[in-house]
């Protein structure tokens, strides 16, 4: 039962010690609560670059090899080879796959990304700067104090409220063609 204060040691204590208690019990949990909203953000972030990052690789992949497939096929159908009959077939196969790319290169340009992986690693890198700025305070670098914690909390909200912000900027955008500022005609 070390550092355990029970219901009688706080009744018996004075006014001034139980506030004392109370306060640091809020303190504490202050930590805890940021440290762990702090490490939630950072593996939410760090799933979603990867995502991002994997998706960006693989949309890119697949256009380049469905635009290499396609440039085949045309100059596959004028090589005296094969008979005058398949021209059209690959024609044919040539344009669907063009369409393939057609598709892939609107739902890239919709989905963006790469915008959402460099985003997302800059967040990240924003978020580690935090955490290791309130590990450092945590471990007697800095006077921790509530109101220290409260900025590094402030600090965390507004990283995460920024990229926000850019995502349903880019979103209007996107979606709009244009600029989204937010104001109504």
């Amino acid at each position: 039962m070390d550092g355990v204060i029970t219901e009688s040691q706080l009744s018996s204590s004075s006014p001034d010690k139980r506030k004392k208690t109370s306060e640091q019990h809020t303190f504490t949990r202050k930590i805890d609560f940021l440290e762990d909203r702090l490490n939630w953000f950072i593996d939410d972030y760090k799933h979603k670059r990867n995502l991002s990052r994997d998706a960006a690789g693989r949309f890119k992949l697949v256009n380049i090899f469905i635009s290499g497939f396609v440039t085949l096929l045309l100059g596959i159908k004028s090589v005296p080879v094969f008979p005058a009959s398949t021209e059209n077939y690959f024609s044919l196969v040539a344009l669907i796959f063009s369409t393939g790319v057609t598709a892939v290169s609107i739902w890239e340009s919709f989905a963006d990304y790469r915008w959402k992986w460099i985003r997302y690693r800059a967040t990240l890198s924003t978020l580690y700067t935090i955490r290791d700025d309130f590990y450092y305070a945590k471990s007697g670098g800095v006077d921790l104090t509530p109101e220290v914690i409260d900025q590094f909390y402030d600090q965390l909200k507004r990283a995460v409220h920024e990229t926000n912000e850019e995502w349903m900027s880019q979103r209007g955008t996107a979606i709009g063609g244009g600029s989204n500022t937010g104001a109504k005609k």
